[in-house]
């Protein structure tokens, strides 16, 4: 199969997603877009049908505005459908002797001649109508409100409605002065006054009464909204309804009717418009991916010219590709690795040599195992045998005076056996990724007499005397006591081990700095052999034994100074070996300060403190 560039894939996936985009986006448009308009006008209505009775309550808020802001019809109805207050267009007139009244205009919306008589406060007037308290609209209106059918202003008589609808015949005269007016400054031009008031009504008649489902959603301060078609017009309205709660009742209803605007044909030039934009669109975006993905893809193609000459191992390849952002970082990147690597092919031949060096060494590590485990069983086999066959003699009865010796024999060879397992065993658990050190201050000095009085038997064997020099700063340790314990028995024994009959093993302890804390520095010294400086460097190892002939009279089992390395590495000691003129010494240091008061334990991992 054909591999495809990082040119051509960058512009295929810019391409995609700005596509991807502009057809979800289409998409959206064509599918959700009617839905939301619709909703969002729905929700423009009732909110300020919201906001209207909300401020009502607050201060005096002109309905009017309300009304011409959302060419809307607005009713205060009883929850029976019952009309309350159908107009907030009024005038308010003060009348001699009785007081002011509160006018309704709803009968004169588009009275021409009631705009164009200028009426204003102040001036005087005349009403022939109904009062509140005598109209049919509402038994629940106010005594104060006053519906005039005929109002007669200077010289002027203006008539509410078509003439044939009005009948003065048991209608009250008023007449007053103005004190207030709340009017329109235009009369509704698209809406006659008997069309939109058969409108609200013709709404009112529909939707009325309403069902008990209907009734109990208001009844919980929720408000309804239903589309309405006049069957008149043809043209859709939405009736928003909106409760009024008074002590938890349902005692009134905002009633509000305005048009329901479609958008269909604006929605379909719309839609065509977006057919040609998105035409366009894609050429723009073609061309657009095609120069950001040849932006993108020439300096990493540049440096994938040099990374395949570093392949080849051609290190001299640099690459030029010069920006303050990630591609010129890159760029850096490569050049730092291609001259890292060549100094690394230099390095290479060094490595190899150490390499071999090492494995030189591991088969020298592997070959003092093999003769550790041979001299392991070696030591195993000869007690046993020698355990065996006095355990025979027993069996066959052997005199008495000799079954005490019998035992002796066999108990000490146990030892031995026992001794040699013990010795592998601490070895193991020191090897142990976990160790726990128990810190704690101890007298080195007490230390060293308890070991030397455990020791005397030996000592006496080879008549040797031990002299500790000692110095008031050097006689504390912060220590494992029992491990340095270990220590101290250790290089001992071996000391005595490899010393010369009736000679002196000498132990001096003084104060010494450790990067920058106090350590204890401890050295032995004997009187014998030397040990073979090309072995020096082994000494410490396992499996290491200076006498390669196995001399069970010497003892030792070759694990001794490996546990002692072991413990004084999880004490982070400094120690060596060395040959001195009489004999050998061993100098180690032991921490002589506590660090950290609050811990008495110290967890050790991997031989790291």
């Amino acid at each position: 199969m054909k591999k495809r560039g990082i040119t051509f894939k960058l512009f295929a996936l810019t391409s995609a997603i700005f596509v991807l985009f502009y057809a979800l986006l289409t998409a959206g448009l064509f599918i959700f877009f009617e839905q939301f308009y619709e909703k969002h006008n729905i929700k423009t209505v009732k909110d300020s049908l919201y906001s209207y009775i909300k401020e009502s309550y607050e201060e005096e808020t002109d309905e009017a505005q309300y009304v011409l802001k959302n060419d809307a019809l607005l009713a205060i109805l009883e929850p029976d459908g019952s009309n309350i207050y159908t107009n907030p267009f009024v005038l308010e007139v003060l009348v001699e002797n009785k007081g002011s009244y509160m006018v309704p205009l709803f009968m004169f919306y588009n009275n021409k001649e009631l705009l164009e008589a200028g009426v204003k406060t102040g001036d005087s007037i005349t009403l022939t109508g109904l009062l509140g308290e005598n109209a049919t609209i509402s038994k629940k209106m106010n005594s104060r409100l006053f519906y005039p059918y005929i109002i007669s202003y200077k010289d002027n008589v203006i008539t509410g409605g078509p003439e044939e609808k009005v009948d003065t015949n048991g209608m009250t005269q008023l007449s007053g002065v103005i004190t207030g007016i709340q009017y329109p400054d235009q009369p509704f031009i698209d809406a006659p006054y008997d069309e939109r008031n058969e409108i609200i009504a013709e709404a009112i008649d529909r939707l009325f009464p309403l069902t008990d489902a209907q009734l109990s959603l208001l009844g919980t301060g929720e408000s309804m909204e239903v589309t309405w078609l006049d069957s008149k017009t043809g043209a859709d309205h939405l009736i928003e309804i909106q409760p009024i709660l008074q002590h938890g009742n349902l005692n009134e209803l905002i009633f509000s009717v305005s048009a329901h605007q479609e958008i269909g044909e604006s929605f379909d030039a719309l839609k065509t418009y977006y057919i040609y934009i998105g035409i366009g669109g894609f050429v723009v975006i073609i061309l657009l991916s095609f120069m950001f993905s040849k932006i993108v893809s020439q300096p990493i193609l540049k440096m994938n010219h040099v990374a395949s000459r570093m392949a080849r191992l051609d290190f001299s390849a640099v690459s030029e590709v010069k920006s303050y952002d990630e591609m010129g970082s890159l760029s850096e990147s490569l050049n730092s690795l291609s001259n890292n690597l060549q100094r690394s092919m230099n390095e290479l031949q060094d490595a190899n040599e150490q390499l071999q060096k090492d494995m030189e060494h591991k088969q020298k590590m592997e070959q003092l195992q093999k003769e550790f485990i041979a001299n392991a069983s070696h030591e195993l086999k000869t007690p046993l045998s020698i355990v065996k066959s006095y355990a025979e003699g027993l069996l066959d009865d052997v005199v008495a005076h000799k079954r005490t010796r019998y035992t002796e024999v066999i108990l000490d060879e146990a030892g031995k056996m026992e001794t040699l397992v013990n010795d592998m065993l601490e070895l193991a658990k020191l090897d142990s990724p976990v160790t726990r050190l128990k810190l704690e201050s101890f007298s080195l000095i007490d230390l060293l007499q308890e070991i030397i009085d455990k020791l005397t038997k030996h000592l006496r064997e080879k008549h040797l005397h031990v002299i500790i020099h000692t110095h008031d700063e050097a006689e504390q340790a912060w220590a494992d006591s029992k491990r340095i314990e270990q220590v101290l028995t250790n290089i001992l024994v071996n000391a005595i081990r490899h010393s010369d009959t009736s000679s002196t093993i000498s132990v001096t302890l003084k104060p010494e700095q450790v990067d920058g804390s106090q350590h204890v520095h401890v050295r032995i010294d004997n009187h014998g052999e030397h040990i073979p400086e090309e072995q020096l460097a082994f000494i410490w190892d396992r499996f290491y034994r200076g006498e390669q002939s196995r001399n069970r009279k010497m003892g030792g089992t070759g694990l001794g100074l490996a546990i002692t390395k072991h413990i004084l590495d999880l004490h982070g000691s400094r120690y060596h070996v060395f040959n001195t003129e009489q004999g050998v010494a061993f100098a180690f240091t032991v921490p002589a300060e506590h660090k950290d008061d609050n811990t008495s334990q110290l967890m050790i991992r991997d031989g790291n403190m």
